[in-house]
């Protein structure tokens, strides 16, 4: 009865090891995939902030051309034919510097 007992016990032992194992090794894998996936996410997290950070850089300048752009017809309307052409000249060198 007690060799019965003994393998018995050796028996659930090895089971109980084995199972921690597997578990433990499902566990780190699981792990490893949370961490891959978190990694994932966040760089394509930052990879949108960078585009909409550019998207929103290229309309700002586009509005600070077009602003400038649509005072060129009031200078050839409200300016006198003698200084036109030096306000024409502000204003292209204001659009390049922009």
């Amino acid at each position: 009865m007690a060799d019965n007992t003994f393998w018995i016990a050796a028996l659930t032992g090895g089971t109980a090891v084995l199972a921690s194992w597997v578990t433990s090794r499902g566990n780190t894998r699981a792990a490893r995939i949370q961490a891959d996936a978190t990694t994932a996410s966040q760089r394509l997290q930052r990879l949108y902030e960078a585009r909409r950070a550019a998207y929103l850089d290229l309309i700002q300048q586009g509005q600070r051309m077009a602003e400038l752009y649509w005072k060129v017809p009031e200078v050839h309307r409200f300016s006198a034919p003698e200084s036109r052409s030096v306000t024409l000249e502000d204003f292209r060198d204001r659009i390049r510097d922009t």
